[in-house]
């Protein structure tokens, strides 16, 4: 019975002083944090050297002005503010940028073809805008902003329409029309030099049996203007039929001191044409040529061409493709 008493009187005592070390412990620990936050806030109203970035947007009013260099998207500014500031931005500003507008404040270098913009003189105004956070700009880095430039033509393009369909059985496309045809561009010297024409952008159709009209936009091109961004395209669908015509060959560059005869002399055209233009073709409307002088006496046959025909036919076939010949010299 003594013995428990004499244990639980130990426990009793290690608890006890297990409480006192604990309260002890959280009082130093209380006094640690109030110490440190006092450094703390004592730091904060010291000044510092820090670096911050601030946003800059740089435009280009002067359309005949491109340029080819890339340009910053921010400045680095060397400054002296306190520690409460630089803990409020962490070391980072969301603002408003300058703009700064090339045409009026970059500087022409001579004979060269490049711009510069000394930074400095951003300086005001960013103080401005920083004035009320204690901020004090002692450097901007970089210095000096350069940038290459290229004097704009302008140049009339073709458009290439860029779309994509299938035909019903029995209909043929008798015209793509646009309009415009073509547009004026503005650009550097060097691209516009190598343009031929601008595509518009891809359009699928699918299958037709019938005329449609579209509005498309043009594919954008880098560095380059348009006057005209979207052109109509129209394409004139119709029906059409199998036809055939016979035409007689024409002889060229044959001297007067020779006589040829071409067996066949006629040849025969085939092609389709839509039912509305069936009765417009004629035989004038076509003209194939013999070259007598591609003729050689080693060969007896040559290549005929077809130089002329309506410019609304299609699947144009000439049946035979070539003719036999003889050639008799005149006394």
């Amino acid at each position: 019975m003594r013995q428990n008493k004499t244990k639980n009187k130990l426990v009793t005592f290690i608890i006890t002083e297990k409480n006192k070390i604990n309260k002890e412990y959280l009082t130093l620990l209380f006094f640690i944090i109030i110490a440190t936050f006092l450094w703390f806030i004592n730091a904060l109203n010291k000044d510092y050297i820090a670096e911050i970035s601030y946003p800059v947007k740089f435009i280009n009013n002067n359309k005949k002005l491109i340029l080819i260099s890339k340009f910053p998207k921010s400045l680095n500014l060397t400054v002296k503010t306190d520690g409460y500031t630089i803990l409020k931005n962490n070391l980072s500003f969301n603002t408003i940028p300058i703009i700064i507008n090339i045409d009026k404040n970059f500087k022409y270098l001579k004979n060269k073809n490049k711009l510069y913009f000394a930074t400095n003189a951003t300086k005001s105004i960013i103080n401005k805008k920083l004035e009320n956070n204690n901020i004090l700009i002692y450097n901007i880095n970089p210095d000096t902003i350069f940038a290459e430039y290229t004097k704009t033509i302008n140049k009339k393009v073709k458009i290439v329409p860029n779309i994509h369909f299938k035909l019903k059985q029995q209909f043929l496309l008798k015209q793509i029309m646009l309009n415009p045809d073509s547009i004026n561009v503005t650009g550097a010297k060097i691209i516009l030099d190598t343009l031929k024409n601008i595509k518009t952008e891809k359009l699928d159709i699918g299958i037709i049996d019938k005329s449609i009209k579209r509005n498309i936009k043009l594919s954008k091109i880098n560095n380059v203007n348009f006057d005209k961004n979207r052109v109509d395209i129209k394409l004139i669908v119709e029906k059409f039929t199998q036809a055939k015509i016979k035409i007689p060959v024409k002889i060229i560059n044959i001297p007067d001191t020779s006589s040829i005869m071409l067996i066949p002399s006629t040849v025969t055209v085939s092609y389709n044409v839509s039912l509305n233009d069936f009765k417009k073709i004629k035989a004038k409307d076509f003209k194939i040529i013999f070259d007598y002088s591609k003729t050689s006496e080693s060969k007896k046959f040559s290549s005929i061409k077809l130089v002329k025909y309506p410019s609304f036919i299609k699947n144009i076939e000439l049946s035979p493709q070539q003719v036999k010949y003889i050639i008799y010299k005149n006394d």
